[in-house]
């Protein structure tokens, strides 16, 4: 059905991405994921499918992998001479999995990967540290981001327990702190000629908004 601009309904009310998963329950799919992979931590749709209980088909499991993805917990993996699509587990999902959680390195890649999907990075930078009501974040996403209204409320849900499994409501990590975490990270990574992690490469996103709060 056209409706005024030339757009169909669908278009209109098909959202940007977003997690359609928090950070917590997509680390606890890593978790599950690492028996499943090779020595290389990377496996293929199967494999993930397997380790998740889902079929290779199905939807729930797309869902589960692409708000992995946008955490960057994995990667996708060139195609070679696979035909099917297969990922790797990145050393930020490794290290979120097999650390304590009470590690500063935890808290640091918590709260660079809570803030790696844009649109939560987006509503951070706009409306934190000290988060309102649902009620000005649902406005600003239905009439300027252009979001389904019908999916805002589970996107603000997992939006707000993802800040706070990452421990920005209580208090982001000062750029000092991270940068000395990034650091002892980088040389324990670099040690060998290791792949570095994602923590190693970068600064986080969180580095702006941890220097207002330090």
């Amino acid at each position: 059905m056209q409706e005024s601009g030339g757009k169909t309904r669908s278009q209109r009310l098909r959202s940007p991405a977003y997690p359609h998963i928090g950070l917590a329950e997509a680390v606890e799919i890593a978790a599950k994921l690492v028996p499943a992979a090779d020595a290389g931590h990377a496996l293929d749709l199967a494999a993930a499918a397997g380790a998740l209980g889902l079929k290779a088909e199905s939807s729930w499991l797309n869902l589960r992998l692409a708000a992995l993805k946008k955490f960057g917990l994995i990667d996708d993996l060139p195609a070679g001479e696979s035909r099917g699509r297969r990922i790797r587990l990145t050393n930020s999902a490794l290290s979120l999995v097999s650390l304590p959680r009470g590690k500063m390195l935890h808290k640091v890649l918590r709260q660079q990967a809570a803030l790696s999907p844009p649109i939560y990075e987006d509503l951070w930078m706009r409306f934190g540290p000290l988060l309102p009501t649902n009620a000005p974040m649902r406005e600003y996403l239905v009439q300027e981001r252009q979001f389904n209204p019908q999916a805002v409320d589970a996107l603000l849900e997992n939006f707000r327990a993802t800040i706070e499994y990452a421990g920005l409501v209580e208090k982001a990590l000062s750029f000092q702190e991270l940068a000395e975490a990034i650091a002892a990270d980088h040389a324990k990574k670099s040690d060998g000629g290791k792949r570095l992690s994602p923590a190693t490469r970068a600064r986080p996103r969180a580095a702006r908004r941890g220097c207002s709060s330090a």
